[in-house]
Parts: C-alpha cells; sequence; structure tokens
C-alpha cells in the first residue's frame, strides 16, 4: 500500500507532518509519500524522521515522476 499525504491539509485534528508517526504506526508496512508545496529541509527531515518514505515537492514533480516513483517502492 502506498499513503499519499498532503502537507497542506486542513481541517483535521493533525496535519501534514504531524500525521505521518500516527500513519505510520497504524500501517506499518506501508510506504508513506509527503507531498508538499514547500522545498522546505527542515520539514523534510521532519517527515523522514517521523516514518516518510519520500517527500515530493509538488510543484517539482510531474504526474509520470511521481506514478514512476511510487512503481520503484515496491
Amino acid at each position: 500500500d502506498v499513503l499519499l499525504l498532503d502537507h497542506g491539509i486542513r481541517g483535521h485534528e493533525k496535519a501534514g507532518v504531524e500525521l505521518v508517526s500516527q500513519l505510520r504506526a497504524t500501517f506499518p508496512h506501508s510506504k508513506i509519500i509527503m507531498l508538499s508545496n514547500y522545498s522546505d529541509f527542515q520539514l523534510q527531515e521532519k517527515a523522514f524522521r517521523e516514518g516518510a518514505n519520500a517527500y515530493l515537492v509538488k510543484i517539482n514533480t510531474p504526474p509520470k515522476v511521481l506514478i514512476t516513483y511510487i512503481q520503484n517502492l515496491f
């Protein structure tokens, strides 16, 4: 399974990177890909520390690249 998580999620108790560790605990064998509009090194570090497998900047990642990346996770 692959979980795509947008950093810009709103309207939830936890959002973005804060949700990664909860997802990792609930779905330990899933791949978590964090998507964001921000190329922020500290945010990337936090996402990986919390358990994300990848961090992709949406504006720099065409859909074909995302699909190829997901296929290569397996």
